[in-house]
């Protein structure tokens, strides 16, 4: 008998069929994670179709940005009543809707959000004041995921569309990175699972 000319391959090594087991188990995540910071804008943002709605609601944060898209959701006629909600900017955002020529029977505050879920929770029973049925959240494109899953959690029986700010140019990254934080921690701490994903 002639001596094969493929010899047999040695097994790996157990330490190396773990190390190839953790690496291929962690390449999954890994992917996520580089495809989440280079597009995020495909993980966070979430714009649904302009429809004609009872109320805008403009989320605390980045005044200048949300507070434009909503003056130009109202000049188009999407809805006849603004909500501006949060603690820290809300004089300032309505000033801003002032300036911009937003009448003031047509602005309700909303003063004591300190949070999105806070948004979400103070603004449904102004919902309800208004006899709102549908409803336009605008904030930064990069919160629009965890704002609208924070609106369709606490107010079900609407219908919640999402309308965010289009700027996407000088979003500073830490700002996404903990807006990828914000949803996890919402998703466990609140069971507030962020939509679509």
């Amino acid at each position: 008998m002639f001596a094969s000319s493929n010899p047999a391959r040695p097994k790996p090594s157990r330490l190396r069929r773990i190390v190839r087991l953790l690496c291929w188990s962690l390449a999954g995540p890994l992917t996520l994670v580089l495809a989440g910071l280079c597009f995020p804008h495909w993980f966070l943002q979430v714009e649904t179709r302009a429809e004609r709605a009872d109320v805008i609601v403009i989320l605390g944060g980045e005044p200048v940005v949300r507070v434009d898209r909503a003056v130009q959701l109202f000049r188009a006629g999407i809805a006849p009543k603004i909500i501006v909600s949060g603690q820290g900017d809300c004089s300032e955002n309505i000033r801003q809707l002032l300036d911009a020529g937003v009448p003031r029977s047509a602005i309700v505050a909303e003063r004591t959000s300190r949070s999105t879920l806070e948004n979400a929770r103070n603004c449904s029973s102004l919902f309800v004041d208004l006899n709102a049925k549908r409803v336009v959240i605008v904030t930064s494109w990069y919160h629009s995921r965890r704002a609208l899953a924070c609106f369709e959690h606490t107010s079900p029986d609407l219908q919640i569309l999402s309308l965010p700010s289009r700027s996407r140019d000088a979003t500073p990254r830490h700002f996404i990175l903990n807006e990828y934080l914000k949803l996890g921690y919402y998703a466990v701490e609140h069971g507030v699972w962020p939509v679509g994903l």
